[in-house]
């Protein structure tokens, strides 16, 4: 006999094909602010990701986001439309020089962001339009 190929084995739901879902520690987005400054006030693992996921603390409120490469606790993260390049900083893609690697982009402003979110990936801006970066 032979064997059941991949996409089948996935159909039947069995434990290594299903996430997880109750082990996840909440979304991982950025908060819905314009200016302002926040503090990494911890890191943790979140088993819904491959990257860390850290806790920043803006204006009292705490909110989970992907760790920058580098970040440790204390560390400051700015939410400025300012090009302030700094790992972590969160700008707008338009005020992002040529040549700068990126990650967790955001496909619509304030969707929390929806490219380069795994572990070690990243984009970068190669141009900009007059109504479009690339």
């Amino acid at each position: 006999m032979g064997k059941r190929l991949i996409h089948q084995r996935r159909g039947s739901a069995n434990t290594p094909y299903i996430s997880p879902s109750f082990k996840h520690k909440g979304p991982v987005a950025y908060p819905l602010i314009d200016e302002g400054e926040g503090i990494i006030v911890d890191i943790i693992h979140n088993p819904g990701t491959s990257s860390p996921v850290s806790v920043v603390e803006v204006n009292g409120k705490k909110f989970k986001m992907l760790a920058p490469e580098g970040a440790i606790v204390g560390n400051k993260i700015r939410f400025t439309k300012e090009p302030l390049i700094k790992p972590g900083n969160v700008l707008p893609l338009g005020s992002i020089p040529e040549g700068t690697p990126i990650y967790n982009i955001e496909s619509n402003p304030g969707d929390g962001g929806k490219f380069a979110r795994s572990g070690g990936n990243y984009g970068t801006v190669m141009s900009h339009g007059d109504k479009v970066i690339v």
